[in-house]
């Protein structure tokens, strides 16, 4: 067990507007013991995607019987989604978890000033006439 990993659940609360806001709350910070896991590689519309996958596993407690496939693991600042959990015996249980991530994803910053579109980093501006 020589990392920390963060357990987040979502929560949904409302903002100033009383519309709904969902949020990941952290539950527990626990120590685990990482496996690297295969990763996987795509490209789809000139945007490389990849997956990366570890295994984690946790000394069960109280906090550890709660978790779900619809938490999140926190490790060094990632958010991992939760696609498989098993437990090992009545220690331990081994969360499977995956990453995916974009890259060479563009990234867009636009300028609006009244109803039109100023400026757009990133990207040439085509106007309409």
């Amino acid at each position: 067990m020589d990392h920390r990993i963060t357990i987040r659940r979502l929560t949904v609360g409302g903002n100033e507007f009383n519309e709904p806001l969902d949020t990941w709350a952290d539950v527990a910070t626990i120590y685990a013991r990482k496996q690297e896991m295969t990763g996987a590689e795509s490209v789809r519309s000139d945007e490389v995607t990849g997956t990366l996958a570890a295994r984690f596993r946790i000394r069960q407690s109280s906090v550890a019987a709660t978790i779900t496939a619809s938490d999140r693991v926190l490790f060094e600042g990632r958010d991992f989604n939760i696609v498989g959990i098993k437990r090992i015996g009545s220690r331990w249980i081994d969360l499977d978890v995956v990453q995916r991530v974009g890259i060479n994803t563009p990234q867009y910053i636009v300028t609006i000033q009244g109803d039109r579109i100023v400026t757009v980093s990133g990207a040439p501006l085509v106007t309409a006439r």
